[in-house]
């Protein structure tokens, strides 16, 4: 977890190289985590393909599933695939999160379909699934810029103040 906080993603897929652990020694769900953190590291470094083997290696594991078919979406959209990734999506939508982080894993699924509805000029969806990302995550980053482009659409310079403010105090780095 620390390489990935620090977005050192070639050395998490070094130390997570397959070969470095014994045949035996991961249990099936060890091993699902682990393909969801090299997932992560080959899409944020535009490795697709390996991204996406690595997510659907992931998703054999059913406590996973939701996780992997949000990856994959992620993915599919890095690659302009708005189809495939609403596919997953939706595929990840029907799936109940559970545990601490199901608001934060909602909240992440609201806000990619809402940049999957911005994709196809859909803006009722695109501000609902936003709103709706926020209700669950108000830190949610990718859902405040969301609803400030879409102000920025509908030409509503209010709202679009109101949303850069936030997201300023959300992200100052940005």
């Amino acid at each position: 977890h620390l390489y990935h906080r620090q977005g050192d993603y070639k050395r998490i897929l070094k130390e997570l190289e397959p070969s470095r652990f014994s045949k035996g020694t991961l249990s099936e769900q060890e091993i699902g985590h682990l393909n969801l953190w090299i997932a992560e590291a080959n899409l944020a470094l535009q490795k697709y393909e390996k991204a996406l083997l690595s997510y659907q290696a992931a998703s054999k594991v059913s406590a996973l599933r939701q996780e992997a078919s949000v990856g994959m979406a992620k993915t599919y959209m890095a690659q302009g695939q708005y189809s495939k990734a609403k596919e997953h999506l939706d595929k990840a939508i029907t799936q109940h999160a559970t545990g601490p982080s199901s608001k934060r894993s909602e909240s992440s699924k609201r806000s990619l379909q809402g940049q999957i509805a911005l994709y196809y000029h859909d803006l009722t969806t695109a501000d609902f699934a936003f709103k709706k990302a926020l209700e669950l995550n108000s830190r949610n980053v990718d859902a405040s810029f969301g609803l400030a482009y879409l102000a920025f659409l509908k030409q509503d310079m209010k709202m679009l103040k109101e949303r850069v403010e936030v997201l300023v105090k959300l992200d100052p780095a940005h």
